[in-house]
């Protein structure tokens, strides 16, 4: 009867925890299996996690790093709030990463992980920002991303707060998410910087199976070294929990240890990537599985806290998934706005996500079948190896490895290293998401193919080597029964001109991932936009198949056209994949030379107006000395005729029936409000009586080149009157300092050079008695070459706005700020309305009203 009872209890507890964690079952084997909709419902928490996380911590950012925050200075939540993330680099960095394994594959090695990087626009700080300038000077993956080169930001938590889409990816796969943290780690941080990175993906893969938060925590606990600080931490944080202490006792603790360091200075203090890690471990442990009570606990921990928020509200989110996430932070929330820098909409994301989730779960031979997921058991977390900065400049390993194929997809490694310290320590990485220990190992691969296999290596003071050699295997017997399509690339995107030929082919390559053989498989074209213009051929047999994609220009309209692909493989598993083709038809542009098109005018606040855009060709102040502004070197003049040296940068002539203008650097005054040398610049013009006008000519500039140029319009001494410019277009500045705004205007025009030089035309009106006319008290002329075209005044109407020829291009403001890229043909989300440039490859860019 006992043995009855406890035969009922157990399979009730069984039931239990099956309904709580979305049925989740173990085989004897230690497989798992999940249900489809419920890994969606999982990822789609964990960034929904995310978003809520880093819009709650946003608007105190780091206000009281090193100090707890005070109860009445933490923000309160509001749903308008999760539509706030647009521009945070916690959710927007992840495009990348998800971006390559889209492109390149699930296994994609770190080079190219560095390639996606390397070509974002988004902006970056810290870490992120050091390797992506490292990349592009000329440095390969993991090198630029050392403490070598990288000596300020190594051991931030940049990676850290991105991280989330390795696990994410990764249901219940924690060697494949440690794996890719580790390969992708690499190109951002070194040590703890990649540390950091790797518990949040170990503990997002567990999510997905966990029944407890302990679970979860101790996942990511056990990826970790022994030694290392992120370790450190993580212990320290368990420790003084299992005391009994309060949060903020043990927050007091972890900083007087870690914080306060001496080790610790600088301006890395709050971004301190294993120090964030406790912040997040407060918030989990203390919040005690509850949402909304863990993530403001975490925004409370005060350091980077709109970050450790974002990481600890993945984590919850992932494992409670988005259906039993409070309302309050979902149901203002637009899934199909855009996110991710422009991108990705929520929905695009969540489903990119779930689509490489797939792809790495069949990848390591798991099988999906009727909306369950079937996922092989990874084995014991392994730690990963122990690298760390030598306390003393030193030599790395020097290492040798190789690689050597056996029957049935075994490959032989072995390695050796030297170093004058002595060898600590071996791990492989072979390449196809999983790693091991030891220098001599033997690893089955389940598919044939070539892989880029790492051997790590450590020295006894930490410091770490490796050696990547390619293993190309051949013979592969795989995961029994199957054969699953891979294509690659995931899309593909086309682009004309009208009035062009049709672009050329592009070929879609068929592998497969599985054990067995590709039958010969057909295609399917749906059309969302347009039709007929898609063209799809087969080509090759087996494995090695390919889809030749041909678009016609034919006589489309100008538009954007999208095409799916449905290929088809009876004995695959599934039995169809999808891609999409792109086909993006637009208008060739014309621009009319010397003809200046103006931005909006601006007040006169502070030495940032300046802008430095492109390359200086000239900058003259008629205060007659010279002046230096927010780096840009002006040159002083006194001259109302000709300025500079033969052949003159500027011709100044009255139009006629005027009177000849001249300069005054008496009457004028240094403005209100503004101070230095820019209140001294701004104290003498060009002028001329209301009642007359002048010219200025452009002179020496390249046909064909773009340029811009910025005028300052100020008069001090006198209230009201305006400054008129006209080539072409016109714009009117408000010269005085009325208002309240400022004291005058400034304004930035761009133009294409042309045969004939540009000349401006500058009339006035009077603001009072004794007020001058038109008033030039600075002029700058910057060169942009030849990548781009400034889009005509008024042209643009909203953030939105579609963009002809703008594919990938680059956007600044008229400030040279950069805003983002054009991936899609619009101008991004957080454009307003105004003048911007556009760089890109191609020189006929050009924006136009929706």
């Amino acid at each position: 009867m006992l043995k009855k009872k406890c035969f009922y209890y157990h399979a009730f507890r069984r039931f239990i925890c099956l309904m709580l964690t979305g049925m989740v079952f173990t085989s004897a084997n230690g497989s798992v299996t999940l249900d489809s909709s419920n890994v969606l419902d999982k990822i789609k928490g964990c960034w929904l996690g995310q978003i809520a996380g880093v819009d709650w911590g946003a608007p105190v950012e780091q206000s009281f790093c090193g100090a707890i925050m005070p109860e009445n200075s933490i923000p309160v939540w509001s749903p308008g709030m999760i539509n706030t993330s647009y521009t945070q680099d916690d959710i927007y960095c992840e495009n990348a990463w998800i971006k390559a394994m889209r492109d390149s594959g699930v296994n994609c090695n770190w080079h190219v992980f560095g390639q996606y990087w390397v070509q974002t626009t988004f902006q970056l700080w810290c870490g992120n920002d050091a390797a992506r300038h490292n990349i592009w000077s000329g440095m390969a993956v993991p090198t630029a991303a050392n403490y070598l080169n990288d000596p300020d930001w190594f051991e931030t938590l940049d990676f850290e707060i991105e991280a989330d889409w390795c696990g994410l990816v990764c249901p219940a796969q924690i060697q494949s998410a440690t794996d890719l943290g580790w390969r992708a780690g690499h190109v951002i941080g070194y040590s703890d910087g990649v540390y950091g990175g790797v518990i949040v993906a170990a503990m997002h893969a567990k999510a997905f199976t966990a029944t407890t938060l302990d679970e979860i925590i101790q996942a990511g606990r056990q990826v970790l070294p022994v030694g290392c600080k992120t370790r450190s931490v993580v212990d320290d944080v368990l420790l003084w929990k299992s005391q009994g202490l309060p949060w903020d006792s043990t927050w007091t603790r972890l900083h007087n240890k870690y914080y306060y360091s001496p080790t610790n200075n600088g301006q890395a203090k709050c971004i301190d990537g294993a120090l964030c890690i406790g912040d997040v471990f407060i918030g989990l442990l203390y919040g005690n599985g509850d949402f909304e009570q863990s993530v403001r606990l975490t925004v409370k921990c005060s350091d980077d806290n709109d970050c450790t928020a974002s990481t600890c509200g993945g984590i919850l989110g992932a494992w409670l998934g988005y259906a039993k996430i409070p309302d309050k932070f979902k149901s203002a929330m637009d899934p199909d706005a855009i996110l991710q820098a422009n991108e990705f909409t929520f929905n695009q994301v969540t489903n990119l996500t779930f689509s490489l989730a797939k792809k790495v779960t069949l990848f390591n031979g798991g099988t999906i079948s009727q909306g369950q997921w079937t996922i092989p058991d990874q084995g014991p977390i392994i730690p990963l190896i122990l690298e760390m900065k030598p306390n003393t400049a030193n030599a790395m390993p020097v290492v040798t490895a190789t690689a050597t194929p056996a029957s049935g997809g075994m490959v032989n490694f072995t390695a050796s290293a030297s170093d004058a310290d002595g060898i600590q320590a071996y791990q492989w990485f072979y390449g196809d998401l999983s790693y091991g220990d030891s220098a001599n190992t033997t690893h089955h691969y389940l598919a044939n193919g070539t892989y880029t296999a790492i051997c790590y290596t450590a020295d006894r003071t930490g410091n770490t080597g490796y050696k990547e050699i390619s293993v190309n295997v051949t013979n592969a017997t795989g995961a029994s029964g199957t054969t699953t399509m891979v294509l690659s690339p995931a899309s593909l995107t086309f682009a004309a001109t009208h009035g062009a030929t049709s672009p050329a082919a592009q070929t879609l390559q068929i592998a497969n991932s599985g054990s067995g053989t590709l039958n010969t498989v057909s295609t399917g074209i749906s059309y969302t936009s347009g039709s007929g213009w898609l063209t799809v051929a087969a080509g090759g047999s087996g494995n090695a198949q390919t889809l030749i994609n041909t678009v016609a220009l034919g006589s489309l309209a100008f538009g954007s056209y999208v095409a799916t692909v449905t290929v088809a493989c009876a004995n695959a598993q599934p039995t169809t994949a999808t891609y999409s083709v792109a086909f993006q038809v637009t208008a060739p542009i014309s621009v009319t030379p010397g003809v200046v098109t103006w931005g909006s005018p601006a007040y006169v606040k502070d030495s940032t107006d300046v802008v430095k855009t492109g390359t200086l060709k000239y900058a003259y102040v008629w205060i007659g000395t010279d002046r230096t502004l927010n780096s840009v070197p002006f040159k002083g003049t006194g001259s109302a005729t000709n300025v500079g040296t033969s052949p003159y940068d500027l011709t100044i002539a009255p139009v006629s029936g005027s009177v000849a203008p001249g300069v005054d650097q008496m009457a004028f005054r240094v403005p209100d409000g503004v101070t230095g040398t820019y209140g001294n610049m701004l104290q003498a013009g060009l002028f001329v009586d209301y009642a007359d006008k002048y010219t200025i000519t452009l002179n020496n500039l390249t046909s064909g080149h773009n340029y811009q140029i910025q005028i300052w319009s100020c008069d001090a001494y006198y209230d009201g009157g305006n400054t008129t410019i006209t080539c072409g277009d016109s714009v009117v500045l408000d010269k005085s300092k009325v208002n309240g705004l400022g004291a005058g205007q400034y304004v930035i025009g761009t133009f294409t050079a042309g045969a004939t030089a540009p000349k401006l035309t500058f009339s006035g009106t009077q603001g009072g008695s004794g007020d001058k006319g038109p008033v030039i008290n600075a002029l700058q002329v910057r060169e942009n070459g030849t990548t781009g075209v400034i889009a005509p005044k008024g042209n643009i109407v909203a953030a939105g706005a579609n963009l002809q020829n703008a594919q990938n291009a680059r956007i600044y403001d008229v400030r040279g700020r950069m805003i983002g890229i054009s991936p899609n043909g619009k101008l991004p989300q957080n454009a307003r309305s105004g003048i911007y440039l556009l760089k890109s490859a191609d020189a006929s860019v050009k924006i136009v009203k929706q």
